[in-house]
């Protein structure tokens, strides 16, 4: 599932000041800090559950589509699909027109239907031979800004950032690298995607 972040978040759901304030911190000294945590903060909560905050505009690559023609969209809330290119052999590029597929902004999993007169298949579309001949730009998140983000997102990427500011050692009594305090865990519960495997 190769993925390339064509435009990153114009802001981030917390303000450097919201955190701040949060943690009792009036001087400037830990700014530069603050705000590379509120950073990992998002990246982490975003893809513990393939959910942006902040709208940004992203690649999906991937071979071919054949049989029903169906692809899962790996990251919501969809904004919108901006265009589909198919990679061809001789390395120029198509884009597809947007009467060949069907898009569904489903909120937890956005999909598109290729038409089956327009599918785009080896033999159609002379692509090329590696397993990313289609691309498909898109851009998902809540909106434009931190507004838009909802209250529970915005508090876990908070306590999140918080969380690691107050705890400077990379591995907590019994934890890991990888755990969450709870109430982070809590928070985020609600927007992940429990899909059957």
């Amino acid at each position: 599932m190769p993925l390339e972040l064509r435009t990153g978040p114009v802001e981030e759901p917390v303000s450097l000041t919201e955190l701040k304030n949060a943690l009792r911190i009036d001087d400037t000294a830990d700014d530069l800090l603050l705000s590379s945590l509120i950073t990992a903060a998002r990246v982490m909560i975003e893809t513990t559950t393939a959910r942006l905050m902040i709208n940004q505009s992203w690649g999906y690559f991937r071979k071919a589509v054949r049989g029903a023609g169906v692809v899962h969209l790996p990251l919501s809330p969809l904004q919108s699909v901006d265009e589909i290119l198919i990679h061809h052999q001789d390395g120029s590029s198509t884009s597809l027109d947007s009467s060949a597929y069907t898009v569904d902004p489903a909120k937890m999993r956005p999909k598109l239907q290729f038409n089956n007169s327009s599918e785009p298949e080896s033999g159609q579309h002379s692509l090329a031979s590696n397993l990313n001949s289609l691309e498909i730009r898109f851009t998902a998140g809540y909106g434009g800004a931190a507004s838009a983000v909802p209250d529970d997102l915005k508090q876990a990427v908070q306590m999140l950032a918080a969380h690691w500011y107050e705890q400077r050692s990379p591995i907590g009594p019994g934890g890991s690298l990888t755990d969450m305090p709870a109430g982070v865990t809590a928070l985020i519960a609600p927007h992940k995607d429990l899909r059957l495997q």
